[in-house]
């Protein structure tokens, strides 16, 4: 039978996949085993937002997944067969800028200072396990991601993706923009240096109350002070990893201050993780506090 929604798929893809124009003139055509009213109207998906054209339709494309497309124009045409209210054309149009598109949502750029990335087609392996924490329909591009592409990216993705506001994203993809040739803006570097800091205080801090316990014998022998001595001991190790910031970080991913390789990064990880067991002690010594006041337990 001849729904509307089959006539409606055929009138949108018959020319751009060579089909020959439906004959409408046909009786058969005029009727309908569905009810109008049970199919209400819905608009295809464009690669640019509310249809414009496109100002780059010839601009090369390469998805991992659907190898037939080559171009913004091939884009285009697959996005026929989806609706414009669905999760798939909603991630296929967070790239629409890269085709040339008008429409952005967003006034990020990749580069801090507004200018075009330095490599727009320079790929981007290690975004790929970022893009994988994104909602489903970004996924799409997350095989074949380009500093160009994820450059786009940030000019469309939508508010409060990964429960971000639109500027802490975009000062998260501007954190690595160095890899794609970008000039470092201030903020990655006061963030980098921010952690530096803190975690030389925190080292210091740390060394000190170890020094002042294990120096005396006293306090070497109260259940308190040895608590303690385990708070610090593992804050002391993730002080260091904090101090050392992105020098850990291999080299290749573009971060301000980068120099380390995937074996160091893993270390930094480790001691990262490490350094949370002083939780534990915390949780140790809020029991010896309740022991201690409200049952007035003795050491």
């Amino acid at each position: 039978h001849r729904s509307n929604l089959c006539m409606n798929s055929q009138d949108a893809v018959y020319n751009r996949c060579g089909c020959p124009e439906p004959d409408r003139n046909d009786d058969e055509w005029m009727h309908t085993d569905i009810p109008a009213e049970t199919e209400p109207p819905r608009a295809f998906c464009t690669v640019c937002v509310d249809g414009e054209p496109m100002g780059m339709p010839d601009k090369p494309l390469s998805f991992d997944d659907t190898p037939d497309i080559k171009t913004c124009k091939d884009l285009d045409d697959l996005t026929t067969f989806y609706w414009l209210d669905s999760k798939t054309c909603q991630g296929i149009q967070a790239i629409s800028s890269y085709c040339g598109c008008a429409y952005q949502r967003n006034t990020c750029t990749f580069c801090a200072n507004g200018e075009p990335t330095p490599l727009p087609n320079k790929h981007l392996p290690w975004l790929r396990d970022v893009i994988s924490f994104l909602p489903q329909e970004y996924r799409i591009i997350q095989d074949s991601l380009t500093c160009e592409m994820y450059e786009a990216l940030l000019l469309n993705i939508e508010d409060n993706t990964l429960g971000l506001e639109k500027d802490l994203l975009c000062l998260a993809g501007q954190f690595k923009s160095r890899y794609c040739g970008c000039s470092y803006d201030w903020k990655p570097v006061v963030l980098v240096w921010a952690y530096r800091v803190s975690g030389i205080f925190s080292l210091i801090g740390s060394v000190y109350i170890l020094w002042d316990i294990l120096s005396n014998k006293r306090k070497r022998g109260t259940t308190y002070h040895q608590l303690v001595v385990g708070i610090s001991l593992f804050d002391c190790i993730s002080s260091v990893a904090y101090a050392l910031a992105t020098v850990m970080v291999p080299e290749e991913t573009g971060l301000y201050g980068a120099k380390g390789t995937n074996l160091s990064c893993r270390l930094q990880g480790g001691m990262i993780q490490l350094g949370l067991t002083s939780v534990f002690y915390n949780a140790l010594l809020s029991i010896y506090f309740l022991l201690m006041v409200k049952y007035n337990w003795r050491e």
